[in-house]
């Protein structure tokens, strides 16, 4: 199973989880969420493209698929006129698995995540659910 397989299938089973003990249903909404995946640069405050994300109850997630030798930092960034303001920060290492932040109210909105990560052509994955 693809690392991409792996993160979808874990998220579905933690929005499952979140429907069954009463999470808000705002995050299940059509276009309320977003995942993606990269190919890491190596480089420090590597950024994806932003993507809508409605207002509601959501969460960052993200991963780096590895064998847990290097961690990482990711923290989602809402578009904001001025400074965009950070919503969200995971850490963790690259064990091919998503480390997810608590539930948040998220307001609608554009949103991106910039993560550090010192190793160059690693497959990262995450977003806002």
């Amino acid at each position: 199973m693809s690392s991409h397989a792996v993160a979808k299938a874990a998220a579905a089973m933690t929005l499952a989880g979140a429907l069954a003990v009463g999470a808000g249903a705002e995050a299940f909404a059509s276009g309320a969420t977003w995942m993606g995946s990269w190919t890491t640069t190596g480089r420090s405050g590597q950024k994806t493209e932003a993507h809508s994300v409605s207002k509601g109850q959501h969460f960052l997630h993200f991963g780096i698929k590895g064998n847990g030798a290097h961690g990482f930092t990711a923290t989602v960034y809402k578009e904001a006129p001025g400074k965009d303001p950070a919503i969200q920060t995971v850490k963790g290492k690259d064990k091919n698995v998503e480390y997810m932040a608590p539930w948040k109210s998220y307001s609608a909105g554009k949103y991106y995540i910039v993560f550090t990560y010192s190793v160059k052509g690693k497959k990262a994955f995450g977003g806002v659910q």
